[in-house]
């Protein structure tokens, strides 16, 4: 048998209840409300109220009136009313006797020939001898007259309103008790809520300024006193407030709030899911004051059909934005839940390994690009953020700090392994963020926030970077409600974005070259992987032989630049390797030459030769510090065969062993440089990189024994290599 029945609540420890519960609740139901006065939904309040069935709406509405008349904004304002009540003249016919009346109106005499009791006047009184002069025999006046006199009344438009305001809310209340009463268990904690709600209104209609007053017969909104009057204009924007708030489905509430369709009980408090729907708004306002957002995509989270709010966990919302910071113009975007799938493609976004959905990400990219293109060429930068409700610490979050570079004590690692296998690895948070920054493509940084006091700056912000700027980096944010709905600590996340914006806006920033350095790689990328995967080893070694002196700092390549050039004949050749020196023209309006000298060319490294049979096998390797110009006459004293021009630019070069038994396909290098087989380009150089040039390689011939290549059929004049005089 059923002796009594009770039930429990279980509160969070990291937040007060009553403050800072309540504020997350205050900030998406001011944001929601701020979404629909956009739309302009408060031009269209109805005058009867529509209260909702379902409970989980119910108890979320409830949760919002609880955020007006829980604090003392509203009940401050309603004392300002009755102290200083609006008020009007008003006249009102008395009955009083004829020596009492102070002015003779038209109306006073009307009623001088009323019937009923009279009053004969005294002989002396200047009346008497008129009205005897007129006639009467018997002067006589009314003993009463009826007088209209004006008098002072709290009976007005704008009081009855707010009466009707408090009438409202206790409607509200009923109608809500009734229906999660009846809804069954599970909502005893709000009922007590309701309860007391109730009890704060009833109190003050009890109060005799509103028991005086009639019952409303219109809502003069356009009043001028409730539209500027102190108190008035609270309680006339408080009950806007309520009643937009109460129009709005949150398709999101049942699971923070739960109730039918959830796994959860009713009236239940999700707090890490609330802790996120309040994180999400207050990113969302961020993004919105640094970037210019339309508001069409700020509409995006109501549905115009039903007033609902369509912010649910698990849905993907976007709102893009554009920015302009110096003479840099960025494109921005603030995704909520969007997943990265996925994807072998590296030119688009996606992860390498398993799909990943962080809480919130903002992407950013130049402005005169799309973000499909920005992603292609690696000039994208995603930023992701992970709501953590479970920690109020950020050593509960990533542990103790480092050991320094000593190392850790065994004993401390020990124990982290004990605690791992436990179930309790406070890093796993700090893996998870390494895990969106190296898996997702084109990630520079992840971020924890949580609702932690903050005491220091430095130790409850905690930030790692990677090199000298903000990003790449990893950490965490403290971000905490407070009781009316404000934050605390987005100021720090709002420097933090500041410094992101001006990194991504210096070009000259190592997050920038880094960036071009790797479109700059993924443009030849697919090509390197698909031709030349069995020359990898032989050219390493060979690159490795060759470039001993960059032992330190290993280049690629896709770094090394090699020209090729051309041979005239035997002479020339001869006169290339006992001198160690190779030329080519210079100077304008020269058949075969190059006007200006480019970098790329001047940076060369090694040196392919073009006769006129097509690429002789091997490489020369560039000797000394680069070009330079030589006059004809430097050039003769050599004993240069046949020198012609004027200027000639010059390499000192040798050969390079490590490629002499490599030669080029023909074919593939005019694929490459299409202007080899230009005759309007005869003899001029080419540049390309040594990735490029390993794509022609054909296998080694035996012995290094150079073989004079056939001539190839089916080939116009046009595609010769032609060798200028």
């Amino acid at each position: 048998m059923r002796v009594a029945t009770g039930s429990a609540e279980i509160q969070s420890v990291k937040l007060n209840y009553r403050k800072e519960y309540q504020g997350m609740i205050c900030g998406p139901a001011r944001e929601m409300r701020n979404y629909l006065y956009d739309l302009g939904a408060a031009t269209e309040i109805p005058l009867v109220s529509e209260w909702s069935d379902e409970p989980p709406a119910l108890q979320q509405q409830v949760e919002f009136l609880r955020e007006t008349l829980a604090g003392d904004g509203f009940w401050n304002a309603l004392e300002q009313v009755q102290r200083q009540p609006h008020e009007r003249l008003e006249n009102e016919m008395t009955s009083r006797p004829v020596h009492q009346t102070a002015r003779v109106t038209r109306h006073f005499h009307a009623q001088l020939n009323s019937g009923g009791a009279r009053v004969n006047l005294p002989e002396e009184m200047a009346l008497y001898a008129t009205m005897r002069a007129a006639g009467i025999e018997s002067p006589s006046l009314p003993a009463t007259v009826s007088a209209s006199s004006c008098r002072r009344t709290s009976d007005t438009a704008e009081n009855r309103f707010v009466k009707h305001v408090l009438r409202d809310f206790s409607a509200f209340l009923d109608h809500a008790e009734e229906t999660l009463t009846e809804s069954g268990n599970g909502y005893e904690a709000v009922l007590r809520d309701i309860h007391y709600l109730q009890g704060l209104v009833a109190q003050r209609l009890a109060m005799g300024f509103f028991r005086s007053l009639g019952e409303p017969r219109m809502l003069p909104l356009g009043s001028p006193v409730l539209q500027r009057k102190a108190g008035y204009r609270e309680v006339l924007q408080t009950w806007l407030h309520f009643k937009l708030s109460s129009r709005v489905k949150w398709e999101g509430a049942p699971e923070v709030l739960g109730g039918q369709g959830t796994e959860f009980h009713a009236g239940k408090r999700d707090m890490p899911a609330l802790y996120e729907a309040w994180l999400f708004f207050q990113l969302l306002n961020l993004f919105c004051e640094k970037f210019h957002v339309d508001v069409p995509d700020k509409q995006k989270l109501v549905n115009e059909k039903d007033l609902s709010i369509t912010l649910k966990h698990g849905r993907h919302a976007c709102f893009a934005g554009r920015l302009h910071k110096g003479i840099r113009r960025l494109n921005g975007e603030f995704h909520y839940n969007r997943s990265f799938g996925h994807c072998h493609d590296h030119a688009k976004a996606g992860s390498w390994t398993r799909i990943l959905r962080p809480d919130y990400t903002m992407t950013f990219w130049p402005g005169d690009l799309t973000v499909e293109d920005a992603e292609q060429r690696e000039l994208a930068v995603h930023i992701h953020f992970d709501a953590k409700y479970k920690v109020h610490s950020v050593d509960r979050l990533f542990g103790q700090e480092d050991f320094g570079e000593s190392g850790a004590d065994p004993a401390d690692l020990d124990a982290e392994k004990r605690e791992q296998r436990d179930g309790n690895y406070k890093r796993a948070d700090l893996l998870k963020m390494h895990a969106y920054r190296d898996a997702i493509r084109r990630s520079e940084g992840a971020y924890v926030l949580y609702p932690g006091m903050i005491t220091n700056e430095k130790t409850d912000n905690r930030r790692w970077e990677g090199f000298h700027e903000l990003l790449p980096g990893l950490g965490a944010f403290a971000v905490r409600p407070l009781e009316k709905g404000d934050v605390a600590g987005m100021e720090f996340l709002e420097t933090f974005l500041d410094g992101v914006l001006d990194q991504l806006s210096n070009r000259a920033s190592y997050l920038e070259h880094r960036r071009h350095g790797l479109s700059r790689v993924a443009k030849t990328q697919a090509t390197w992987v698909n031709e030349m995967a069995s020359l990898k080893p032989e050219l390493g070694i060979a690159m490795e032989d060759l470039f001993t002196e960059d032992a330190e700092h290993p280049l690629s390549a896709h770094d090394v630049t090699v020209f090729v050039g051309w041979c005239k004949g035997p002479d020339h050749l001869a006169w290339i390797e006992s001198e160690g020196l190779y030329n080519f023209r210079a100077g304008a309006d020269v058949r075969g030459s190059l006007p200006n000298i480019e970098p790329k060319f001047a940076d060369a490294r090694l040196i392919a030769l073009l006769d006129e049979h097509g690429p002789r096998p091997g490489l020369l390797k560039v000797k000394g510090n680069g070009v330079e110009i030589w006059t004809k006459k430097q050039l003769e004293d050599t004993g240069y065969p046949s020198a012609a021009h004027n200027l000639y630019a010059v390499f000192r070069v040798g050969q390079a062993a490590s490629f002499s038994t490599w030669s080029w396909d023909m074919d593939k290098l005019c694929l490459l440089r299409p202007q080899l087989k230009d005759p309007t380009k005869q003899g001029e150089p080419v540049a390309m990189t040594l990735a490029e040039l390993m794509t022609t390689a054909k296998p080694a011939h035996k012995g290094g024994a150079y073989e004079k290549p056939k001539r190839r059929r089916g080939l116009k004049s046009s595609q010769k290599p032609s060798v200028p005089e």
